[in-house]
């Protein structure tokens, strides 16, 4: 029992830092095209494409 709980918590941290690096990536990609990673400045309009 003890042996899957361990093997579980591997997992998740594994699918953690997995999904950080993807995140990370976007986030990086939108800067270099330009783009925000968030909303707009303030007195800018948020508009959705």
């Amino acid at each position: 029992m003890l042996t899957a709980l361990l093997a579980t918590q591997k997992m998740m941290a594994k699918l953690s830092d997995d999904l950080s690096v993807v995140v990370k990536r976007g986030i990086r990609q939108k800067y270099e095209r330009g783009e925000y990673p968030n909303f707009a400045p303030i007195g800018y309009i948020n508009t959705k494409i």
